[in-house]
C-alpha cells in the first residue's frame, strides 16, 4: 500500500498541475480578448469570474470529496442525475480539443519569435510533441510541470515588476479600475464567461483522482489554492497589459513585453513565461483528456479503443486522437476567442447539471459524506446552489447573444453528432444484450464499498458513544444515591 501511495501525485504536484492548466490560456490567450470587451473593467471581470468559479464549483468539491472516481464529474452526473443528461459530461471532456487548439495557436504566436516556421506548423508540432510526452505517464509529467510552473511564475512577476513604471495614468488609474466607464452587465457577463472558461482549468485534476494521494482531501484544496493564486496573479498582469498601450494596439502580451522588458529578460519572458505557460496547459489538458477516454471506455460509453493503455498506463489512443482533432481545428484557423466560447458554453450547461449531485450526496451516501474531508452544511449548500445557478444562467445569456447564427448552428450540430453517436451506441449494445442505460445508473463500486466501510465505523463509534453515555449516566446515578445515603 505504501509503495502505491509513493507513486501518486502529491498535493504540491496537484497544485502545480492545476496552475499549469489554468495559466496558459488564462494570461496569454484571453487578457487582450477580454479587455477588448470590457476595457478597464477586466479587474472586476476577473474578480467576478473567481467568485463565480468558487460559487459554482465548491458544491462540486463536496461531491468530489465524498465520492471520488475516475472522471469524477461524469460519474456523478450519470449515476446520481441521469445517463442521458450525464452524457453531456462526455462531450465536455472531449471538448478539450477546443482548448488544445487555442493553446497551440497561442504557443505558435510566441514560438514564432524564435522559429521562422509557419505558425500552423508550430501549433501542430506542439500538439504532437506533448501528446508524445503525455504518453510517458502522469508521474513524469508532474515533475516536468512543477519545474515549468516555478519558471513561468518568476517570468510573470518580472513582467509585473518591470512593467509597473511604464503604466500610463491616461490608460489605467485607481479610479478607472474601481469605476470603469461604459461597462454594461452584458459586456461584463461576456468577459466573465470568457475569463471563467480559462480560470477554471484547475478542475481538470478531478478527472484523474485515482492518480492523486488522498484525492478526497487533495483535489478540493489544490483546486481552490491554484484558482485563487492564479486569479491574483492574472489581475496584476492585466493591469500592466491594459496600462502601457491602448488596447487597440495590443494583440498579445508580447506587445507590452517588447516595451517594458530589456534584452535577455524579454527572451526569458517569452520562453519561461509565455511558452512554458502554454506547454504546462497543454500538458495538463492532455492528461485530463486521456482519462476522459479511459474512464468512458471502461464504462462502455465509448468503444474500448479509447481506453487502450500503454506500458505507462496512459490511454494513448485517446491522447493521440485529441491531438489529431485539435490539429485539424488549427488548420481551420478558428479564432481563439471562438474556440474558448465553444468550450465555455457546454461547460456552463454541465455546471448546472452538477449542482444536483451536490444537493443529493448527503442523503444518498450519508456515511461517506460524514467522513469527507471537504463538506458544508445543507443551508450553505442550498444558498451556494442558488447563487451558482444564477451565475451560470447570466453567463450563458451573455455569451449566447454575442454569437452569430453560423456559430450557433455549428455548436448545435456538434452536440447533435455526439448525441447521435450515443443513442446509436446504446441501440447497438442493446442488440448485443447489454443495457448501457442500466449500467450507467449503477453506483460506482468503490462508492458502495466505502459507504459500507464508513457505516461500520460509524455504527461502532455510535455504539461506543452510547455505551459511554450510559456508563456516565449510571455513574451519575450511583453518585446521587451515595450522596443521599451520606445525607
Amino acid at each position: 500500500m505504501d509503495s502505491d501511495n509513493n507513486k501518486k501525485i502529491s498535493f504540491f504536484s496537484a497544485v502545480c498541475l492545476a496552475i499549469g492548466t489554468i495559466v496558459g490560456a488564462g494570461v496569454f490567450g484571453t487578457i487582450p480578448a477580454a479587455a477588448a470587451v470590457v476595457g478597464n473593467g477586466i479587474e472586476w471581470a476577473y474578480f467576478v469570474a473567481f467568485l463565480s468559479i468558487i460559487v459554482c464549483y465548491l458544491p462540486q468539491m463536496v461531491t468530489i470529496s465524498t465520492l471520488p472516481a475516475p472522471f469524477t464529474l461524469y460519474m456523478h452526473a450519470t449515476r446520481i442525475v441521469n445517463p442521458t443528461i450525464g452524457y453531456m459530461q462526455v462531450i465536455y471532456g472531449f471538448n478539450y480539443v477546443f482548448i488544445l487548439s487555442a493553446l497551440a495557436g497561442v504557443f505558435a504566436q510566441y514560438a514564432s519569435v524564435y522559429i521562422n516556421v509557419d505558425q500552423k506548423v508550430l501549433a501542430i508540432a506542439s500538439l504532437l510533441i506533448f501528446a508524445a510526452i503525455t504518453s510517458f505517464g502522469v508521474e513524469t509529467n508532474a515533475v516536468v510541470q512543477n519545474i515549468m510552473v516555478v519558471c513561468l511564475f518568476v517570468a510573470l512577476f518580472i513582467y509585473m515588476a518591470l512593467g509597473a513604471p511604464h503604466l500610463d495614468p491616461q490608460l489605467v488609474s485607481v479610479g478607472s479600475v474601481i469605476a470603469p466607464k461604459d461597462m454594461t452587465l452584458v459586456a461584463m457577463g461576456s468577459a466573465v464567461a470568457l475569463l471563467s472558461a480559462s480560470l477554471q482549468g484547475g478542475i481538470s485534476i478531478a478527472f484523474y483522482p485515482d492518480e492523486i494521494e488522498n484525492p478526497g482531501k487533495t483535489v478540493p484544496r489544490a483546486f481552490i489554492v491554484a484558482t485563487g493564486a492564479c486569479c491574483i496573479v492574472f489581475m496584476l498582469v492585466s493591469i500592466i497589459t491594459i496600462g502601457v498601450l491602448p488596447m487597440d494596439q495590443v494583440d498579445s502580451l508580447l506587445d507590452i513585453a517588447r516595451i517594458v522588458l530589456p534584452g535577455w529578460v524579454y527572451h526569458y519572458f517569452i520562453i519561461a513565461g509565455a511558452i512554458f505557460a502554454i506547454l504546462t496547459s497543454l500538458n495538463g489538458v492532455f492528461i485530463a483528456s486521456g482519462h476522459v477516454g479511459s474512464a468512458t471506455a471502461d464504462d462502455k460509453v465509448m468503444p474500448k479503443w479509447f481506453g487502450k493503455r500503454n506500458k505507462h498506463n496512459v490511454p494513448v489512443n485517446t491522447v493521440w486522437m485529441m491531438a489529431v482533432v485539435s490539429a485539424l481545428l488549427v488548420v481551420t484557423e478558428m479564432p481563439i476567442g471562438t474556440l474558448l466560447t465553444a468550450y465555455s458554453l457546454l461547460n456552463l450547461f454541465c455546471l448546472l447539471i452538477l449542482f444536483i449531485p451536490a444537493l443529493k450526496v448527503r442523503k444518498l451516501y450519508p456515511h461517506s459524506y460524514r467522513h469527507a474531508s471537504f463538506k458544508m452544511s445543507q443551508p450553505v449548500m442550498i444558498v451556494m446552489t442558488v447563487l451558482g445557478v444564477a451565475v451560470c444562467l447570466w453567463q450563458l445569456f451573455s455569451t449566447v447573444i454575442t454569437l452569430n447564427r453560423v456559430m450557433i448552428a455549428i455548436i448545435i450540430a456538434w452536440y447533435v453528432v455526439w448525441y447521435a453517436f450515443f443513442f446509436g451506441r446504446k441501440a447497438w449494445l442493446k442488440k448485443q444484450g447489454f443495457d448501457l442505460d442500466a449500467h450507467m445508473r449503477e453506483p460506482y463500486p468503490d462508492w458502495v464499498e466505502n459507504e459500507k466501510h464508513f457505516a461500520e465505523i460509524d455504527a461502532k463509534e455510535d455504539a461506543e458513544k452510547a455505551q459511554a453515555t450510559a456508563k456516565g449516566y449510571e455513574m451519575a446515578r450511583a453518585g446521587e444515591a451515595k450522596k443521599r445515603v451520606n445525607e
